[in-house]
């Protein structure tokens, strides 16, 4: 059983955890704001924030391409879609999107929104040139990427202000409507979400990640039986020992 958290919701599901999480928000959840394209990571269309709960008990945002994040590497996480920054009135990207004309045909703008929304939650300077770094991942093909890198120049002048400090940054961001208000209660309930144990067969499928794996072979992930080592956090780590880099 698998235990999450979709924009608002807490969800409890038993659906495989090799279902990629886009076919879940789409075909299960029924959330048609996050877009099918490319199915390989390639365009940003299908971008999700994905929240996981730090050892110091806040949580970090990054932006994913959920048509090759699994499901089962969601357990115990936050996940937001365009829908759960919906409300009245616009987030500060929402605005800036639409005051800079950085929206045309309308179907990578909930991509580019989570990205830029990821950026601001995660960056640790809140520069420009990281906020274009950040957008990386979003294909625009009928806009053009001025528009869109001048919503995100206009972003971080109105972050310019804001505590980096993580601890203080969540707050900041909701006063600033970056993110809506129930932001704030994300950290206790995900302090509450108990993800449950999972114990693989010596045969399962090893899964870091999935970039490669849940482009080439996803029918055949979905039936497997998978073994996650995002779960091994003695794994977790990147850093140099003498003269080699050890990554986990």
């Amino acid at each position: 059983m698998l235990n999450f958290i979709l924009n608002r919701q807490q969800v409890r599901t038993d659906e495989r955890p090799g279902l990629t999480l886009l076919e879940y928000i789409r075909g299960v959840a029924c959330l048609s704001g996050t877009k099918e394209a490319c199915r390989e990571g390639e365009c940003g269309a299908c971008t999700v924030l994905v929240g996981s709960r730090q050892a110091d008990g806040t949580v970090a945002y990054k932006a994913c391409a959920s048509c090759l994040l699994p499901l089962g590497d969601v357990d115990g996480c936050h996940i937001v879609t365009v829908e759960g920054l919906v409300g009245e009135p616009l987030t500060l990207v929402q605005k800036l999107i639409v005051e800079n004309n950085a929206s045309q045909c309308g179907f990578c703008t909930p991509g580019i929104v989570l990205s830029l929304t990821g950026f601001a939650l995660g960056s640790a300077e809140l520069s420009y040139e990281q906020a274009v770094d950040a957008l990386d991942g979003n294909i625009c093909r009928c806009t053009g990427y001025v528009s869109i890198h001048n919503a995100a120049r206009a972003l971080c002048e109105k972050l310019a202000s804001i505590d980096p400090d993580p601890a203080e940054r969540l707050d900041a961001l909701v006063d600033a409507g970056v993110v809506p208000e129930y932001f704030r209660a994300i950290p206790d309930q995900l302090a509450r979400l108990h993800a449950e144990p999972r114990t693989p067969g010596k045969d399962a499928v090893l899964v870091a990640g999935g970039t490669d794996l849940f482009a080439q072979r996803p029918e055949q992930l979905l039936e497997s039986d998978l073994c996650f080592l995002s779960d091994r956090c003695d794994l977790d780590y990147v850093r140099v020992d003498g003269d080699a880099l050890r990554v986990g």
